[in-house]
């Protein structure tokens, strides 16, 4: 992607080095756990390089191409529908300010025209979601069909995009049904700024910001922001100010043929904007973050070719220079940082007093060899990692806000799984929390009632569910009932847990307790139950039938084999 924009090998390398060894950009990839975007991010990325390649290049065959990644990234990972706002309100505002090239509206096309077939036609979840009448299709729309006016009447009726995207979003909320699907993610953006971190009293939120707002969706404290986007962020500043500043000039946005690399940098720039906002909004946003810095460093490296080094390069050079030292101090004793720091001044003396010139290119790959090294060494080293023991040392230390209580502890899983492959019937459906339900699904093959998915009508019936603990026997049961539930799995933080990292307790606002709830009679009187029989128990879970109307569940319903978790005496 770098070398499309630079049209230079060496600033290409450069940037897919620091891309490899950026630990913002593997971390999640590390350990066993399989996620959405280690497919859709490879598909991203090839999507930008054609993305670029169609801006630049005349052939039809790039933003075909482009289109079909995009496309693909897409119906592979909800959260590329936040790169897609980014990418509408790009042709929106070059279409507004300098207007729009026919390689640019090409793109567009073919672009709106794929997604709208996609979420129309096909069964996949663009269409169940109604993608189609999204906030960027809709804008996406309106462009397209200003685009149509401009051609027909002049370039004076351009601002009619603007009255046309509002009219199609007023459409949308008073005629449309379902227009709140995506209401829960910008209520979160919007309790996110007011309050920064998450409130310990849940009546401040909705319901739908209480669930929304888990640990992968929190802001970075200074520890993360310094391991996982510092660098990258910091050899971007450089250009990033640098184009910023060329926009402010007074010509620089009138209406003119804008040449294509400008165009570019014009994308790079929004996008690292953008996505630096989401980031520090949700840290889970920075692998977009690292996509749209590095290219600046092979800009950089275009544009920094004298022979004398700038005075903020000089500056940058030095504090690396003077963080190394500080770090061999603190990893090898005074006495190895001194000869280092004496060889570096020595070294430093000669380039500043003696005449020696330093080329700024040679700067730059200083900087970037640095980065590559301090992030590769704290990937590798992880938890063993000298910078991270130094930053400890400053009183610089991860978020707490990440830190999450054990959802289920780790031998319960295996055996409720194993209990229910073995006496339920293939068709009996159960009803757990969405985090143990793909496992039941998928090792036991039996129906459920809840899965991961945090949108549409599933997230409505987690709603109720939640809510459902919380009432009377008779109204868990009716919900039971309602969604021919067979069995019902229940576990000890249903009812004990009341911290804000998605607890029921929390997410429902029921911070106190209630003898009368579903979930503390599952808890603590199984004996009262009158619509469920105690099926399964071990020291962490329960597997309860749920009874036809009529049928009673006997004596069974003991706490055996015993567990001092579901003893009510062992909390009084």
């Amino acid at each position: 992607m770098t070398h499309e924009v630079t049209r230079n090998r060496v600033a290409g390398i450069l940037a897919a080095f620091l891309y490899a060894f950026s630990f913002g950009a593997i971390s999640r990839s590390l350990g066993d756990t399989f996620y959405h975007e280690h497919v859709a991010l490879p598909l991203l990325g090839v999507h930008l390089w054609f993305f670029f390649r169609a801006l630049r290049r005349e052939s039809v065959w790039n933003a075909i191409l482009c289109a079909l990644f995009l496309l693909g990234a897409l119906l592979t990972w909800k959260v590329i529908e936040f790169y897609f706002l980014v990418l509408v309100l790009y042709f929106f505002l070059m279409f507004l300010r300098v207007g729009l090239e026919r390689r640019e509206l090409r793109l567009l096309g073919l672009i709106t025209l794929g997604v709208l077939l996609t979420s129309t036609l096909f069964d996949v979840h663009l269409r169940y979601s109604r993608f189609s009448i999204s906030r960027g299709m809709l804008a996406a729309y309106a462009l397209l069909f200003t685009q149509a006016v401009v051609w027909k009447k002049g370039q004076r009726w351009k601002w009619l995009a603007v009255p046309m995207v509002l009219l199609l979003l007023a459409l949308k909320a008073g005629l449309l049904p379902d227009t709140g699907r995506y209401g829960h993610v910008w209520q979160t953006f919007f309790y996110r700024l007011r309050y920064w971190h998450k409130p310990l009293d849940p009546t401040r939120l909705p319901f739908d910001v209480r669930h929304y707002w888990v640990p992968p969706y929190v802001s970075p404290n200074l520890f993360a922001f310094l391991n996982e986007v510092f660098w990258p962020v910091a050899l971007a500043l450089p250009g990033v100010v640098a184009f910023a500043g060329y926009l402010l000039l007074p010509g620089a946005w009138k209406p003119r043929p804008m040449p294509p690399e400008r165009r570019q940098q014009a994308f790079l720039l929004l996008g690292f904007v953008a996505f630096l906002v989401f980031y520090l909004l949700f840290y889970k946003i920075k692998t977009f973050l690292l996509l749209f810095s590095i290219p600046w460093v092979g800009l950089a490296w275009m544009r920094w070719n004298g022979l004398a080094l700038r005075p903020g390069a000089a500056v940058s050079v030095a504090l690396c220079l003077l963080a190394l030292v500080a770090l061999l101090a603190y990893a090898w004793g005074p006495i190895a940082a001194s000869v280092v720091a004496v060889v570096i001044l020595i070294v430093w003396g000669q380039v500043r007093f003696v005449g020696l010139r330093i080329p700024q290119r040679v700067a730059l790959g200083l900087l970037v060899f640095f980065a590559v090294l301090a992030q590769g060494y704290h990937t590798v080293a992880w938890n063993r990692s000298q910078l991270a023991r130094a930053l400890f040392a400053l009183g610089i230390r991860q978020s707490s806000e990440k830190e999450t209580g054990v959802v289920v502890s780790g031998g319960a899983i295996p055996d409720v799984l194993e209990w229910i492959g073995r006496e339920s019937e293939p068709g009996e459906a159960f009803l757990a929390e969405f985090v143990l339900s793909p496992s039941i699904l998928v090792y036991a093959e039996r129906p459920i009632n809840q899965h991961c998915f945090f949108e549409s009508d599933m997230r409505l019936k987690y709603e109720e569910f939640a809510h459902a603990l919380f009432k009377r026997e008779e109204e868990f049961y009716a919900f039971c009932r309602k969604y021919e539930t067979t069995y019902f799995v229940y576990n000890a933080h249903m009812l004990l847990r009341d911290d804000p990292n998605m607890s029921f307790r929390y997410i429902t606002a029921h911070r106190g307790w209630s003898e009368d709830w579903a979930a503390y009679r599952f808890h603590f009187r199984p004996e009262t139950l009158e619509h469920f029989r105690l099926a399964y128990q071990n020291d962490f879970m329960r597997v309860y039938r749920v009874l036809p109307p009529g049928e009673s569940p006997g004596g069974s319903n003991r706490n055996r084999p015993y567990s001092p978790l579901f003893d009510e005496e062992v909390f009084e």
